[in-house]
């Protein structure tokens, strides 16, 4: 299972997304739960922590890309992304909490599944893209 696990990117990425949304409903729980939160600032910063851990998971163990050059374009790319899935996640378990009427904890895991899948594509297009060689003839 392990050789499985490490020889396919998109079961790592599963993996690793799966770490990654453990934490993030823990963390979201005991933000509502024991910190009394309101769910959709709750779920934001959740979510934050959990894309922190979900960077490295994603550098390191899905798309292998180790410590490189281009760290800081990486880190950018990641930060904008992360971003853009802060507000879409808000967005989402608002609509699946106030207007479609799931439980918090139901909405996040929805809203997690559709940003997993937007994410893995932003993930390997733009921020761990494989570098392109060009190979020139010189005459």
């Amino acid at each position: 299972m392990i050789s499985h696990i490490r020889s396919n990117r998109i079961v790592r990425y599963l993996f690793g997304g799966g770490i990654a949304a453990v934490v993030n409903l823990a963390l979201l729980t005991l933000f509502v739960e024991a910190f009394h939160m309101w769910y959709v600032s709750g779920a934001a910063l959740a979510m934050t922590f959990s894309l922190i851990l979900s960077f490295v998971i994603q550098k390191f163990f899905v798309f292998e890309n180790g410590i490189c050059e281009d760290d800081t374009r990486q880190v950018g790319w990641f930060f904008a992304i992360s971003l853009f899935n802060i507000g879409l996640n808000a967005l989402l378990i608002w609509i699946f909490v106030d207007i479609l009427g799931a439980h918090y904890l139901i909405g996040q895991i929805l809203s997690a599944a559709l940003i997993a899948i937007e994410s893995y594509f932003a993930y390997k297009y733009l921020v761990f893209k494989e570098a392109t060689h060009t190979l020139t003839h010189v005459s």
